[in-house]
């Protein structure tokens, strides 16, 4: 399955890692660089990084352009409801 995360909060908080089996599905993580980094450096996952000066919407669409469709989107924030819409 391809999962794309619309990643928002830390990762202590979200704790992606514990959750998602990143071995059995081929995830992805969009966020701005200063939550990327919140990400553990070992777990294996696409890491695409925004601007985070733009609209969120469009950035995101910008930099997911290209990719398979995903199978799953989530979207833990409501400030990141209408991108993962958009998606």
């Amino acid at each position: 399955m391809r999962i794309l995360v619309m990643h928002r909060f830390p990762e202590s908080m979200a704790r992606y890692a514990d959750n998602i089996d990143h071995a059995e599905h081929e995830v992805t993580y969009v966020s701005v660089p200063d939550r990327l980094a919140t990400l553990p450096a070992d777990v294996p996952a696409r890491r695409l990084q925004r601007p985070g000066t733009g609209d969120p919407a469009d950035e995101v669409l910008a930099v997911v352009a290209g990719l398979a469709r995903p199978d799953l989107v989530i979207a833990l924030s409501e400030y990141d409801l209408i991108p993962a819409a958009r998606v």
